[in-house]
């Protein structure tokens, strides 16, 4: 049976030749970067504050009430 350091030598050079010769998404310089809207990142989290901030109270604060309800019946 050969041996696979051939066929790994001839992919390696393979792979070497089909690879840009530039990193991708690389921005020239002249380009500037666009502005961070924040705006829209804001109103984002906003969004998602008001699904996750009673989620996370009921979660976790189900054990006190339970506590505090079993403490009276008791």
């Amino acid at each position: 049976m050969p041996s696979a350091t051939p066929r790994r030598g001839f992919l390696a050079s393979v792979r070497n030749f089909v690879a840009e010769p530039h990193p991708h998404a690389r921005r020239p310089v002249s380009q500037a970067a666009h502005s961070v809207q924040s705006s829209v990142y804001l109103r984002r989290v906003g969004r998602t504050g008001i699904a996750y901030v009673p989620a996370a109270a009921v979660l976790l604060g189900w054990p006190i009430l339970a506590h505090a309800l079993l403490k009276e019946r008791v």
